[in-house]
């Protein structure tokens, strides 16, 4: 007798299961997707600011803080770089979802953007110190890491 309930029961309970575990796999769906659309409003906030970090950049020309201004593009350089891969973190969780993928192209044009400041200024930075432009670079390395 415990064979032919078990034998009948077994599909009810196949069901059972199934259907609490479709239900969990939509509610961390919906969860992922909540989630999703927050990171993507940081992220597009963050590019924002850096937006208006290498606008600003054109703007520095004080010689006595040539240290601070190679550290802070490479700084900025960094976050743009950490953008960049926030991005394609996103674009993997759109792909995943079947959404449509976001497209961040200011965040490679910022980048091209600020290349030139931190050039000057590294070498800047560089030629104000003794011997060769790498130490200055590193110590504008350094700077920016200790921010």
């Amino acid at each position: 007798m415990l064979t032919a309930f078990t034998a009948y029961e077994w599909p009810r309970l196949m069901e059972a299961t199934l259907a609490h575990a479709s239900r969990k796999a939509s509610t961390e769906h919906a969860a992922i997707e909540r989630q999703l659309q927050v990171d993507t409003a940081k992220l597009r906030d963050d590019i924002e600011d850096a937006s208006a970090q290498v606008a600003a950049f054109s703007l520095l020309s004080d010689l006595n803080e040539q240290t601070e201004f190679a550290a802070r593009g490479l700084a900025l350089m960094e976050f743009l770089e950490g953008i960049n891969t926030r991005s394609a973190v996103i674009n993997d969780a759109e792909t995943l979802f079947e959404l449509p993928r976001s497209d961040w192209p200011r965040v490679a044009s910022l980048q091209k953007d600020l290349r030139p400041y931190i050039d000057l200024w590294v070498r800047r930075e560089g030629e104000g110190r003794e011997g060769s432009g790498t130490r200055g670079i590193e110590s504008a390395r350094t700077t920016s890491q200790a921010h």
